[in-house]
């Protein structure tokens, strides 16, 4: 089925495209190994649906990834291919999946355009290697500024809570 934006226009990457009054059905393509500049706004928008559906950290984003190859792909099964492709999948994660609502994604992309915030792909070619090799890796990062050199760099990251507790306080 074609997927339509808010607007009634096509999102930029798989799904129908309208040229005059025809339609075909435009290949998905990989997003593995694009640049930021390659990337679409219609591929950024099934990553963020994708990263939210899931949450961070999900054990199954990449095994479905190695399947389906695209978030655009993943958004497009149903959920007797995804049963089809992955048998365990448990029922959360297929609720999660089968939930094809854009809206939150819409509201994400347009924010961070209104931001200056960019978006990094797992899979991209600037996606930090170091990641790649995690059990769990993030689907989706959000940065501000110009991306460092993450391979010959090194760094330092801080992680947690916005509200400290009284344990945290006390260590």
């Amino acid at each position: 089925p074609a997927i339509r934006r808010k607007d009634g226009g096509f999102p930029a990457s798989g799904g129908t495209e309208k040229t005059g009054t025809q339609e075909r059905r435009k290949e998905s393509p990989r997003t593995c190994g694009a640049t930021a500049t390659e990337m679409k706004q219609g591929d950024y928008l099934f990553w963020i649906w994708y990263s939210r559906r899931l949450g961070p950290g999900n054990i199954w984003a990449r095994k479905l990834l190695e399947i389906f190859n695209t978030p655009y792909e993943i958004f497009g099964a149903d959920a007797e291919a995804l049963a089809e492709a992955i048998p365990d999948l448990p029922p959360r994660e297929r609720e999660a999946l089968g939930n094809k609502s854009l809206d939150d994604a819409y509201r994400i992309l347009r924010i961070c355009a209104e931001s200056g915030i960019g978006l990094l792909c797992y899979g991209e070619r600037n996606f930090p290697l170091s990641l790649h090799s995690i059990a769990n890796p993030p689907m989706l990062l959000y940065y501000r500024g110009t991306l460092p050199d993450f391979q010959n760099r090194l760094f330092l990251a801080l992680v947690g809570t916005r509200k400290m507790s009284e344990y945290g306080r006390g260590i």
